[in-house]
């Protein structure tokens, strides 16, 4: 039980900032690769709690609208925008005309007009899309699931892909066994059957679809999976799951 909670620990260390460096003993020493199985189930937590942050502010008068826009901030501050810093990144690396280049860019602080562009229209779909969710328990499949589908992606990603030389923390994961991958990919999409049966095939179709993309397109022309690339693909698999979960909810 120990090892399972600093295994926890460590996977919330990894994907966002909340405070708990004091439940594990010698920070330094920690092993990135641990917890990487409890990822969903970080996802899971991030997307609970921005469905009780937009609950709480409905409950006490603020605007649907405002409350879902605080929401999703609040979000964005826990995991310190870890995941859209990689979506913007990749997007500015498009205008490169080179692999050297593409990287030149990837490593730059700064965010140009690819990368706003591509952090607004994200923020917005995904406004769009949970405002569309017209019960409190079609939103709550809806952040619960795409949540915890964009953090599995990291898994299923970096599992089919090659390390990029120039990865940073990347490099410290370690690829999951078959077993490992089936059993955080179930945990994942379970939270999709509530939205039908229709919704958890196209789900699982529509993902592999974006995996292969990811994985056989997007990877091998920047040379190996980087922090960037894991970002966009958790960006990207919560678009997908939100999308298809309001249109199942609407139909």
């Amino acid at each position: 039980m120990k090892r399972l909670l600093e295994d926890i620990a460590v996977s919330l260390l990894v994907l966002t900032r909340i405070p708990i460096d004091g439940l594990l003993k010698d920070l330094e020493t920690v092993e990135i690769h641990r917890g990487q199985w409890a990822y969903p189930l970080v996802g899971i937590f991030i997307g609970f709690f921005i469905f009780l942050t937009i609950q709480t502010l409905e409950a006490v008068g603020v605007p649907q609208n405002a409350a879902i826009i605080i929401g999703l901030s609040i979000g964005i501050f826990i995991t310190g925008a870890l995941h859209e810093d990689g979506l913007a990144d990749f997007f500015d690396s498009l205008g490169g005309k080179d692999f050297e280049s593409r990287q030149k860019i990837l490593k730059d602080s700064n965010v140009g007009v690819f990368g706003v562009l591509a952090l607004t229209s994200s923020f917005l779909l995904r406004y769009a899309l949970i405002s569309k969710l017209d019960t409190d328990f079609a939103m709550l499949i809806g952040l619960l699931a795409s949540y915890a589908l964009g953090r599995y992606s990291i898994l299923i990603v970096f599992n089919q892909s090659e390390v990029s030389k120039k990865s940073g923390l990347t490099k410290e994961l370690r690829k999951l066994n078959l077993r490992t991958l089936i059993l955080c990919g179930l945990f994942s999409i379970v939270w999709v059957i509530p939205a039908g049966v229709s919704a958890t095939i196209m789900v699982v179709i529509l993902g592999l679809a974006l995996v292969y993309f990811l994985t056989k397109v997007v990877v091998p022309n920047n040379k190996g999976i980087s922090g960037d690339l894991l970002g966009l693909s958790v960006q990207l698999f919560e678009l997908l799951t939100l999308s298809i979960i309001c249109v199942a909810f609407s139909s």
